[in-house]
């Protein structure tokens, strides 16, 4: 019997794209100007799936008034492509993801700042928040490519949100940004985020990217993003050789499971990579999407193998509208003892919460010490085994 390969479904076998030309689907422009905007136009996209018509997501179109559902066309191929392939773990995780479901209803006014981004203390000028002294985090736009439901800075987010919520865009709010910056010399790093800084334009980004270079005690500039996952066709040539002109800068990218590793997201990520900026994972531990370990592990060895960091494991952050998404920290605990046990250390990410009230992120580890005597230090190591460190101590 011949062996035959596996043809990895493409956006022509979806009948909604199937005449599309190859250079429309691969521009950036068109991915974010055709957008799916609702779960029925997504069922009708795709072949029908029971996952597309439960209880949870039926008739939640209220909810999308609020906090918008959006979807690329990439991830509904990469939808389409894990039903082709019966991953429906994947299936699961991206739905999840992107689709709203009535678990986000809710009457509470609490829990719409879970860590504490506009308090005052932590919100010196428009557009800015800062926990650290050293680094701040700028927000350089209210929108993205796409919504992720666990969002847990929704309150400020989406293509219509209100006018009296600050808008990245708005130049005399950037303007105040950036003189606080100046003027605060011990801020050696900006962390720029959003929504997603991505969706600016070439000419936009290298604008804003210059105005911070510019400033002598900043040394490294940092761009929180999911265009990776959501839209890799935005990881043009153009952009690369705009980024470039401000190394040392780094991409942390967004993943939350092995599913959104596409091909096009590996293209888009070598790119980067390939003319020298480091591209680092955030990963968010959600039920639902990817709270087991092998997901994880998985996700972690992939990353690992096509040379994106594995930088922080981040635990659940709530808000009123996400509490479904909750994966308890014992869980985390017991993911990170199991990655320790199967991945090299290059690949483990450091797992950490975020405090309330300001308080900035903190790692969460497993204790692996557990007594103490007259001999030195037991340990427990990730298989359970316990062990001596021999060194005398005073007791």
């Amino acid at each position: 019997m011949s062996n035959t390969s596996f043809k990895i479904p493409c956006y022509t076998d979806i009948k909604k794209w199937c005449s599309v030309p190859k250079d429309k689907w691969d521009s950036w422009q068109w991915q974010l100007q055709n957008t799916v905007r609702s779960a029925k136009e997504l069922r009708n996209i795709l072949d029908p799936i029971p996952m597309l018509w439960t209880e949870e997501i039926k008739s939640v179109s209220h909810i999308t008034q609020d906090f918008e559902m959006k979807l690329t066309p990439h991830i509904v191929l990469n939808i389409h492509r894990a039903i082709k392939l019966k991953d429906y773990s994947g299936v699961k995780a991206l739905l999840a993801t992107f689709v709203p479901t009535s678990y986000e209803i809710t009457d509470s006014d609490e829990n719409v700042d879970a860590i504490g981004e506009e308090l005052e203390c932590s919100k010196p000028a428009p557009l800015i928040t800062n926990f650290y002294k050293t680094r701040v985090l700028l927000f350089a736009t209210n929108t993205c490519a796409s919504y992720c439901r666990f969002c847990f800075r929704r309150r400020k987010l989406g293509d219509h949100v209100s006018g009296k919520i600050e808008r990245g865009t708005n130049k005399d709010e950037l303007h105040k940004a950036i003189d606080y910056i100046k003027r605060n010399k011990s801020i050696r790093e900006v962390i720029i985020s959003g929504g997603d800084p991505l969706i600016l334009s070439n000419e936009s980004l290298f604008l804003l990217l210059q105005q911070l270079k510019k400033i002598a005690h900043i040394k490294i500039l940092r761009i929180n993003t999911k265009t990776l996952t959501v839209f890799p066709q935005r990881i043009t040539q153009e952009l690369v050789d705009v980024l470039k002109k401000f190394q040392p800068i780094y991409i942390i990218g967004n993943f939350l499971h092995p599913i959104e590793l596409t091909p096009e997201t590996l293209s888009a990520t070598s790119l980067l990579i390939d003319a020298g900026i480091l591209v680092f994972s955030h990963t968010a531990l959600l039920r639902s999407i990817n709270e087991s370990p092998e997901i994880i592990s998985n996700l972690m060895w992939s990353l690992y193998v096509n040379r994106i960091i594995p930088y922080y494991l981040i635990h659940f952050i709530p808000t009123k509208w996400t509490e479904h998404f909750r994966v308890p920290i014992q869980r985390g605990l017991e993911i990170t003892k199991h990655l320790h046990g199967h991945l090299s250390g290059i690949a483990n990410p450091i797992y950490i919460a975020y405090l309330p009230d300001g308080g900035g992120k903190v790692p969460l580890s497993s204790n692996y010490l557990i007594e103490r005597t007259g001999q030195g230090y037991y340990f427990e190591n990730w298989e359970g085994k316990k062990v001596l460190i021999k060194e005398p101590i005073d007791l």
